[in-house]
């Protein structure tokens, strides 16, 4: 009785989709010889186009802002303020950044291209926490130059 139920009618068969090839003439002999038209393996190889596994870039992303996962935090100190009047500023940054991502990050957010920029890797250090000692992570500080008469408002609203 199942054997009847999906038996499928000589007009179901020619209405089997063919493949994105174009190649009509192997359906329909495989119908016409009395098979179940395509295999299943077959099919799938047919159907899904094979997918190039990509790594997409960890700081790239459209909704997140330009200097993203780059720069931590600007730094505010009496050094870097009588710095900004020599159009140098100082940022932390994330460890694994280098010089050109620093530029390139700073040119996006802030619409300038620096003039040079500097890179200060800063040890570990140990804290002592009453009887704990604990460390300090280490970090990375970078000094970006700026052209003379540009205006680059990172200390708003520090």
């Amino acid at each position: 009785m199942w054997k009847l139920f999906n038996q499928k009618s000589e007009k179901e068969e020619e209405k089997v989709q063919t493949p994105k090839d174009g190649v009509k003439g192997e359906e329909k002999k495989k119908s016409a010889q009395g098979g179940k038209g395509t295999d299943k393996k077959d099919k799938k190889k047919e159907d899904t186009p094979k997918e190039k596994k990509t790594s997409a870039p960890a700081k790239s992303n459209g909704k997140l802002s330009a200097g993203h996962g780059i720069f931590i935090k600007p730094l505010v100190s009496e050094k870097t303020a009588s710095m900004g009047s020599m159009d140098i500023y100082a940022f932390a940054v994330s460890t694994d950044t280098n010089k050109v991502e620093i530029q390139k990050a700073f040119k996006n957010m802030y619409n300038v291209k620096p003039v040079s920029v500097r890179i200060i890797n800063m040890p570990s250090r140990t804290k002592r926490f009453g009887k704990n000692m604990g460390t300090r992570s280490a970090w990375k500080k970078a000094y970006i130059r700026v052209p003379k008469g540009s205006k680059v408002n990172i200390y708003e609203g520090v």
